[in-house]
C-alpha cells in the first residue's frame, strides 16, 4: 500500500510540473511574439504544445487523483496527493479552456465588421500606420473574401449578420456636433489609441491594441444626420489574420 502512495504521489507532482509549464508556455506565446522573438505560426505552434501539455498532465493527475481517493475510501488512510492531484486537474482545465473559448472555430472566418455593411465607413488616416506596420488586411471592405483553404468564397455581410445580428448603427436624439462629442469622449473611455478626428466630416480614426499577442486592430466612427437627431456607424479592422475570433465584433458591442 505505501508503494502505491508512493507512486499515486509522484504521479500528482509529476501531472502537477507538467500542467504548470503548460500554463507558463501558453503565458509566454503571446509576449514572446510581441517581443519578436517569435514569428506568429510559432508561436501558436507553442500555445497548441501547451494545451497538449495541459491535457496530458491533467489526465496523469486525474487519474492519481481516482486512485488516491479510492484508496482512502477502502480504508488506506490519507493517500498522497490528494491535494497536488486536484491542483493539477484544475490548472489543466484553465489551460486548455482559455484558447479553447477564443478558437477561430466558434467566430465566423472574417475580421472587418461594421455597423453599416451597405455603405461602411472608410479609413483615411489610420491607412498609412496600417502600411508602416506591414498589415496583410485590406483596409477597403471586402464583401467577398476567398476561403484559405481552396473552399467556397466567403460573403461577408451575411456571415456578420447571422453571427453578430446585434451590430447595428446608434441612433442619438441629438444634434451631430453634440453626437461626434460623445463619440470622441467613447473612444477615450475605452482606452484606444486616437489617430485623427475630423468634426467637419463627422469621422474619428482610432486603433487598439490586444493583451496577449498584442495585435493592432483599427477602428473608424463616421457621425452623421439623422432626420431631427443623429447616426453613429463604427467599423472595427484586423490589421493581420483571416479571423479575428470576435474581437472586432465585441470591441464594436462594448463601444
Amino acid at each position: 500500500m505505501e508503494s502505491i502512495d508512493r507512486h499515486t504521489g509522484r504521479a500528482a507532482r509529476w501531472g502537477l510540473g507538467l500542467t504548470l509549464l503548460a500554463a507558463a508556455l501558453a503565458m509566454l506565446s503571446g509576449p514572446l511574439y510581441r517581443m519578436k522573438l517569435l514569428a506568429l505560426f510559432p508561436a501558436f505552434g507553442l500555445l497548441r504544445w501547451a494545451v497538449y501539455a495541459a491535457i496530458a498532465g491533467a489526465v496523469i493527475c486525474l487519474v492519481a487523483l481516482v486512485v488516491a481517493l479510492l484508496r482512502r475510501k477502502r480504508g488506506g488512510g490519507e493517500a498522497q496527493g490528494v491535494g497536488t492531484a486536484a491542483l493539477g486537474v484544475l490548472v489543466g482545465l484553465v489551460v486548455f479552456y482559455v484558447p479553447y473559448s477564443v478558437r477561430a472555430g466558434n467566430h465566423p472566418p472574417i475580421h472587418d465588421v461594421t455597423t453599416d455593411t451597405d455603405d461602411p465607413p472608410a479609413f483615411v488616416a489610420a491607412l498609412a500606420p496600417r502600411g508602416a506596420s506591414g498589415a496583410t488586411n485590406s483596409p477597403e471592405y471586402d464583401r467577398i473574401v476567398k476561403s484559405p483553404r481552396g473552399g467556397p468564397d466567403f460573403d461577408v455581410p451575411e456571415l456578420q449578420k447571422k453571427a453578430f445580428p446585434d451590430i447595428v448603427p446608434v441612433r442619438l436624439a441629438v444634434a451631430p456636433a453634440q453626437a461626434f462629442e460623445q463619440a470622441l469622449g467613447a473612444v477615450s473611455a475605452m482606452g484606444w489609441t486616437l489617430i485623427d478626428q475630423d468634426a467637419a466630416e463627422g469621422r474619428i480614426e482610432a486603433s487598439e491594441t490586444t493583451t496577449w499577442f498584442g495585435f493592432v486592430d483599427d477602428v473608424v466612427i463616421r457621425v452623421r444626420p439623422d432626420h431631427s437627431g443623429s447616426r453613429i456607424d463604427v467599423r472595427s479592422v484586423s490589421r493581420i489574420g483571416f479571423g479575428d475570433v470576435g474581437k472586432n465584433a465585441k470591441r464594436i458591442r462594448a463601444y
